[in-house]
């Protein structure tokens, strides 16, 4: 059962679901996660008025203290994200800067940052997304420190084991080292780039493999992600036009985490994007550019439903969300395009029509993989409704 309650009624083992913010201006990485320790209570209450949990997934508000009982500092985690991104970050810098004067790669170092990265990660740490990304102006060590934190996530949301893990954590990190050996005016470039630079851009991948070759004990798996990160499903990436077939589960990730941070930066002629555009577009990609699959099971872990995509509700519609609300308890705009016995709707007897629901009765999200999904996208296109 779904119950609104005041967020000083909030108690550690309550499952929440809803709240009366948006997404992006709270520090969770998902809209639905337990709430697993004091902090997570403090933060809850700092940020929100109200909330909605979930009854049959966790404490009921009658197994709750009285209302306004506040966690002691003592039971606060003093082991923030924020800390562990800023060592990170200013541990990666070190390693470019070092790569840089002396030609040569500290792969062990990498891959302790990897792994402090992994361990200051959790599936409901929550302030990962709302960490990332503040920079006007990213530095390298910045944007890899993104990407690795984004593809760790996204590993963890879909399962990936402790060894894949911690590959992608070090790989991720890695994906643009092989700039290292670009000449400075193609690196730093504010202009669009022409045919013969941007030849030369698009050996960076082989380039960083080159570097990762000549250190010391870096698994093979590392050197594919390094390698691979700029291919796409469709085979219209670089250096090798490579397809899905021939792209690990691992390697898709850190590419579209990649992809789904350098999109939320100006560059040359694109503007800089919203993270929840950035996710769109990630979702809407897949499964032309990316895994459609895993693009799914991501949005689907973080609880968040970009605009664009396609989802199921608990009677069984399917519908395409819309924009987001700036304001509106918990509430979506949808598109139906099915009634629950998953017969279409006539868009010429209702051509705008929408409805607004909670994000709580989303009860999945289809793939873009899904043939149902592929023929809903193609019945809406022959609607003009998409």
């Amino acid at each position: 059962m779904i119950k609104k309650i005041n967020a000083e009624q909030l108690e550690i083992g309550m499952y929440i679901v809803d709240t009366d913010r948006k997404w992006l201006d709270l520090p969770f990485f998902r809209t639905r996660f337990p709430v697993t320790s004091a902090k997570q209570v403090a933060t809850l209450r700092e940020y929100c008025r109200f909330v909605c949990i979930d009854t049959a997934k966790g404490k009921d508000i009658s197994d709750s203290p009285p209302a306004g009982a506040i966690p002691s500092s003592a039971d606060l985690d003093t082991t923030t994200w924020e800390g562990c991104y800023a060592a990170v970050r200013l541990g990666y810098a070190d390693v470019l800067r070092r790569a840089a004067a002396e030609n040569t790669l500290d792969f062990a170092t990498v891959d302790k940052l990897a792994a402090e990265l992994e361990q200051g990660i959790s599936p409901d740490s929550g302030r990962v997304w709302g960490g990332l990304m503040r920079d006007t102006q990213p530095d390298p060590a910045a944007k890899a420190v993104n990407a690795a934190a984004l593809a760790l996530v996204w590993g963890l949301a879909t399962g990936l084991s402790a060894e894949a893990l911690r590959h992608l954590g070090s790989g991720a990190l890695l994906l643009d080292i092989g700039l290292q050996r670009l000449p400075d005016a193609i690196r730093a470039a504010e202009r669009p780039l022409d045919a013969g630079e941007t030849a030369l851009f698009r050996q960076h991948p082989q380039c960083g493999r080159d570097m990762l070759l000549a250190a010391s004990d870096v698994p093979i798996e590392v050197l594919d992600i390094v390698l691979k990160h700029h291919e796409r499903a469709d085979g219209s990436g670089y250096p090798r036009g490579l397809g899905g077939g021939d792209l690990s589960r691992a390697g898709q990730i850190a590419a579209m985490a990649a992809e789904c941070e350098d999109l939320c930066w100006e560059h040359a002629g694109r503007p800089a994007m919203s993270g929840l555009q950035a996710l769109a577009s990630i979702y809407n990609a897949g499964a032309r550019l990316f895994d459609g699959d895993l693009t799914a099971d991501f949005v689907r872990a973080l609880g968040v439903w970009p605009p664009g995509c396609l989802v199921e509700l608990a009677g069984g519609e399917l519908a395409v969300v819309g924009d987001i609300p700036a304001s509106e308890f918990g509430a979506l705009s949808l598109r139906p395009v099915t009634n629950s016995a998953k017969e279409l709707l006539d868009f010429a007897a209702d051509p705008n029509r929408t409805v607004r629901v909670s994000a709580s009765e989303i009860v999945r999200i289809l793939s873009l993989a899904d043939p149902i999904a592929r023929f809903v996208r193609y019945y809406l296109r022959q609607c003009g409704g998409h």
